[in-house]
């Protein structure tokens, strides 16, 4: 979630996101990996959803990375 790597995770992730997609914005392996909250293996419109909900506090994402992916993500309304 934390794609521009500030340390919090916010609507500037979502914006930076939607660039991404957009194809307006470069990102770092890290970074796409950052924005692919859902752990699809894909960035879309999805994870910039979640960022914003997330941010919003309307979930809480608990994700438990394993190298290049996730294992385990739980989204909990809140």
């Amino acid at each position: 979630g934390d794609v521009n790597e500030d340390g919090k995770v916010d609507n500037l992730d979502a914006a930076m996101t939607l660039r991404y997609i957009a194809g307006l914005a470069e990102l770092t392996p890290e970074q796409i990996l950052n924005a692919d909250v859902n752990c699809d293996g894909k960035v879309t419109e999805d994870d910039a959803k979640l960022i914003l909900n997330y941010d919003a506090e309307i979930i809480i994402m608990v994700h438990t990375r394993k190298g290049k992916g996730c294992e385990d993500i739980t989204l909990i309304a809140k």
